[in-house]
This record gives structure tokens, C-alpha cells and sequence, in this order.
């Protein structure tokens, strides 16, 4: 006949039971023992200040960790903190002009760490609070025009923009680049920057499927594309000049575009 040895079967559940009062006891002061958040990226020192002149918009990637934009739109500073197509927003966030100087705490940033300092920036500076969505959009393709591409100064060598990684050949950087209602104009670009300002001036996402890896010198001119400017008629439509100018057409098709939409945004006090 089998014996239980009923002590020795309520041993195991009495232990059970103290473990898990000891796990549950630590647990409690989990919180206690966790780790604080890592401190967001931020500029060591930021002036932003309003500009009231009218002087053309200029921005410049940050060299050595120093970012600089002058008589810049808030709508253009978002762009440079986030990659999506912005909405919503007061009218003066398209229209009112800043001058931006900022320093990094180191002189050499990832795309990542610039892009969260900005952001960081705006949101203190401007209270700016914003979400994405998913929509359904119209993209322009950038493709080489039936007769080829007529790029000035094309050379097979890239150039790099926004920011260089620390090893890089120092004349490896694009130029400053000079964009206003009717040119685009710089020394050195990459294609894949061209695309990105025509996409801002546009208001919809260009892709890049020209092939062309190299850099070269832009000095769009076409009729201005900002609202109540006068028409100059002697200047062809955007569409128009890249393909005379620089052998390059824009082709629309159906794709899907994530938006940047402003929730909440102020204008700043002067620093």
C-alpha cells in the first residue's frame, strides 16, 4: 500500500507561497530601482529671434554643430526637424520670418541627433505639439527628360547635405542652399536634395529615379509660385524650366504620403 507523507506534500506550496510574497515584495519596489529617462538631445545655446526685413530666406546645414537660418518660416524649421509634409497651423507659421542660431554640445551630429535637437527646439521655443497621420496623396516622380539630363557641372563625385559624418572629405559638402517663390539656386547639389526642395516648394513628396548619383550646380529660374506674387510671363512654369534648364521632368502618380499636423503652436518671445 502507498503512504502519502502528507507534511513532506505541503512543504513545496508553503515555499511557492514565500516566493512569490519575496517577488512580489521586490516588485513593488521596481519603480524605485528603475532607470530615469535618457535626457532628450538639445542645443547647448538656441536664439530665436523675429525678422522683420526683407531679406531672402537662408539656411545653411549645421557645420561643426552650429546651425544657422535666417528670415526662415516656422513651416521650413519643422521641415528641418521632421521629414513629413506639415499641416494645419496658424497662417503666420508660412509667413512670419526667424533667424535661428544654435550649437550643439558636440561639433559632429548624427542626422538623428540634429534632427531631435530641432524638434526639442520647437517645441520649447514655439509650444509646438503635432502627430502624424497617413494619407492617401498624389507624389511627383523626378525623372530624366525625353532628350537626357543637362545637369551644369555635373560630376560623378556625390556631395553630402544637411550634415557630414565625422570622416568625411571636408570639400565632400553640398552649398548653402538659396530658395525663394521663383529660383532655386546653389553651387553643389545632390539630386536627392534637389528632390527634397521641390518637394517643399511643390507641397507634395518628390521621389528621386533619375539615377544620377553625382553633384552638380543648379540656377533654377521659373514664374513665381507663391500666392498674390506678380506673374512674370517671360519665366516658364516650374515644370517647364526643369526641363529646359536642367533636363529633368516631374511625373504625378497615386502613392500615400505621411503628414506632420500641428495640434498647437505659439509664436515665441523674443531671446
Amino acid at each position: 500500500m502507498l503512504v502519502i507523507d502528507d507534511a513532506k506534500r505541503t512543504r513545496k506550496p508553503r515555499a511557492m507561497c514565500t516566493l512569490i510574497s519575496i517577488t512580489g515584495f521586490l516588485f513593488s519596489f521596481a519603480p524605485a530601482f528603475a532607470q530615469a529617462p535618457a535626457p532628450q538631445p538639445e542645443f547647448e545655446v538656441a536664439s530665436v529671434k523675429r525678422n522683420l526685413s526683407e531679406s531672402r530666406p537662408w539656411l545653411v546645414p549645421p557645420v561643426g554643430g552650429r546651425f544657422t537660418a535666417t528670415n526662415v518660416t516656422l513651416r521650413l524649421l519643422i521641415g528641418v526637424g521632421w521629414p513629413q509634409k506639415v499641416s494645419g497651423g496658424p497662417s503666420w507659421v508660412v509667413t512670419d520670418g526667424y533667424d535661428v542660431s544654435a550649437v550643439a554640445p558636440k561639433p559632429n551630429l548624427s542626422r538623428d541627433e540634429f534632427s531631435l535637437m530641432m524638434q526639442n527646439l520647437l517645441k520649447d521655443r514655439f509650444a509646438l505639439r503635432v502627430h502624424t497621420e497617413t494619407h492617401e496623396a498624389r507624389v511627383y516622380v523626378l525623372l530624366p527628360a525625353k532628350n537626357g539630363l543637362k545637369l551644369p557641372d555635373a560630376k560623378p563625385e556625390p556631395c553630402l547635405h544637411g550634415w557630414k559624418p565625422p570622416d568625411a572629405d571636408p570639400q565632400a559638402g553640398c552649398g548653402g542652399m538659396n530658395v525663394t517663390s521663383d529660383s532655386i539656386t546653389n553651387e553643389k547639389i545632390s539630386m536627392q536634395w534637389l528632390a527634397s526642395v521641390l518637394g517643399g516648394v511643390l507641397g507634395r513628396p518628390v521621389l528621386d529615379r533619375t539615377g544620377f548619383t553625382g553633384s552638380f550646380k543648379v540656377d533654377l529660374e521659373f514664374a513665381p509660385l507663391a500666392p498674390g506674387s506678380d506673374t512674370d510671363s517671360t519665366r516658364p512654369s516650374i515644370f517647364a524650366a526643369l526641363e529646359e534648364q536642367l533636363g529633368l521632368r516631374l511625373e504625378s502618380r497615386k502613392g500615400t504620403e505621411e503628414v506632420l499636423v500641428i495640434d498647437h503652436v505659439e509664436r515665441p518671445s523674443e531671446n
